[in-house]
């Protein structure tokens, strides 16, 4: 099925609606067209929402109306909960009152049979030949940050940023939502794209790649009908902006389980690894990955070579390290001399001069801050592995935990290891922006540090700085950004 490209400049009406209608609004809670619209208000989208329900009435304190027909304002986007009968005399509507695009949450097509994929086929070629952009069916909704606007079964809504989700899952857009939430990190927008019954994985790339808001893509695939146009889009796509693609359905169970949730044909995972890594996409085995990806590069900028150098507060981390930056092909250097002599006038005599660097348990004013701003103006260096971040504020909650040391005593230790912490977080987030190196970082703090209110962590969370959980984790990532950026520069010549 070929979507025009009328069609996909008039996806800005999916992703960016002044106007809403909800086609199977409810008063009940536990059905979706009650649950879309609690969240759409829950969230405060900035436009206007019109419940659609046949009895009239009102719901959550909004005017419902009987029909689309009876909307006062023109629509950008109608959003179709009802019974899967009911939802082709829904779109018929919708196109007679010239509505901007549809989505069509409601399930129970393709997924669930050869007669209902044949119904499908039928509203997919109604939309086209009507040149209204449809998403779904069987999908859980479409999101925008920038708009406040989760037009979704789920309702979490992450801070705005640059990041846009398309996943075959609703579960998954909202998983690695969930997660940038939970750190304060960003997300543009996503789409559930669900059965893919008329705009697919090709369409939302091509729109993606001209959306000046998004920066990377994440893309969750279940299975691919038209092979050659996603390919196609896929490079296009990743020839401007980084895409993650993590596929779901590579083993037999996994392909079965693909058929029965959005009715995908999933195909050989050898010949598809091998088509997304030929369009320049970084492709990721694991949900971890995935989302650790996705921070890399809406955050971090892109290096441009793989010379690392390692700062390490702990000797062991420095060790694992530097075993996963040649286990994953990127170079350990060897520190320069006039690198070393900068180090000499600030680290103590005994430090090993070597790469990675151990701080031997030294401590100053800004002393990380100090060693990372040598590390990344040092034309030898393409990128930073950070280990540590978050140590000083453990002085804080030792301090407080404490049923030995006076309150002065308390207070004292509160005091320095508090403002050491915020020299820190600034320092990393200003050399990151003055450099345009990554500076990656790892930290056993980081996976309580919500829980903890870890400010070393949550510092620099807040300032857009990705912390991983593990030296391997950073690291894969770090590595994966160097493939890219290889491609990526020598395509466009850009320089960082």
């Amino acid at each position: 099925m070929m979507v025009t490209q009328q069609i996909i400049q008039r996806m800005n009406k999916l992703f960016e609606p002044s106007t809403i209608a909800l086609v199977g609004a409810s008063t009940m809670p536990a059905k979706w067209g009650y649950r879309v619209l609690h969240n759409l208000l829950q969230n405060g989208y900035t436009g206007t929402v019109f419940p659609i329900n046949p009895k009239g009435g009102t719901i959550l304190g909004l005017r419902a109306y009987k029909s689309i027909h009876e909307v006062p304002s023109p629509v950008d986007l109608a959003l179709i909960t009802i019974p899967r009968e009911k939802v082709f005399d829904a779109l018929k509507e919708c196109v007679k009152a010239r509505v901007g695009a549809v989505m069509v949450i409601t399930s129970g097509f393709s997924e669930a049979g050869d007669e209902y994929t044949r119904m499908e086929k039928e509203l997919a070629a109604f939309m086209l030949e009507a040149g209204v952009p449809m998403g779904g069916p069987n999908g859980q909704g479409v999101m925008n940050a920038h708009l406040k606007m989760t037009a979704t079964m789920q309702d979490i809504l992450p801070p705005p940023g640059h990041l846009s989700i398309v996943s075959q899952s609703g579960n998954i857009c909202g998983t690695i939502s969930g997660w940038m939430k939970m750190r304060g990190f960003g997300v543009s927008k996503f789409i559930s794209s669900g059965n893919e019954a008329m705009l697919t994985k090709a369409e939302y790339f091509h729109y993606y790649a001209r959306d000046p808001l998004t920066k990377a893509v994440a893309c969750y695939v279940e299975g691919v009908r038209e092979g050659r146009s996603f390919f196609e889009a896929l490079q296009y796509l990743a020839s401007r902006k980084p895409v993650v693609v993590l596929k779901g359905g590579k083993t037999s169970g996994g392909m079965k389980a693909a058929a029965s949730h959005t009715g995908s044909l999933a195909s050989s995972y050898r010949v598809f690894a091998a088509a997304v890594k030929q369009a320049g996409a970084v492709l990721v085995e694991t949900l971890d990955e995935f989302f650790d990806m996705s921070m890399a590069f809406q955050y971090l900028p892109l290096p441009r070579g793989k010379r690392v150098a390692i700062l390490s507060e702990g000797g062991g981390w420095g060790v694992l390290s530097a075993d996963a930056v040649e286990r994953e092909g990127l170079e350990l250097i060897r520190l320069p001399d006039d690198l070393i002599r900068e180090l000499d006038e600030i680290l103590p005599p005994y430090w090993s001069r070597n790469n990675p660097i151990d701080m031997v348990a030294s401590r100053g004013e800004n002393l990380v801050g100090r060693i990372l701003e040598r590390l990344v103006a040092n034309p030898e260096v393409d990128a930073v592995l950070y280990l540590g971040a978050g140590y000083m504020y453990g002085a804080v909650l030792h301090a407080r935990e404490s049923r030995y040391m006076t309150d002065m005593e308390k207070q004292v230790v509160i005091t320095f290891a508090s403002a050491e912490t915020e020299r820190q977080v600034e320092s990393v987030a200003r050399l990151i922006r003055e450099y345009g190196k990554p500076i990656v970082i790892a930290s056993d703090m980081a996976p309580a540090a919500v829980h903890l209110g870890n400010d070393g962590i949550l510092g620099l969370y807040r300032r857009g700085v990705p912390v991983y959980p593990t030296a391997e984790r950073a690291v894969r990532a770090l590595a994966k950004m160097v493939q890219y950026g290889e491609r990526y520069f020598s395509l466009t010549g850009a320089s960082v």
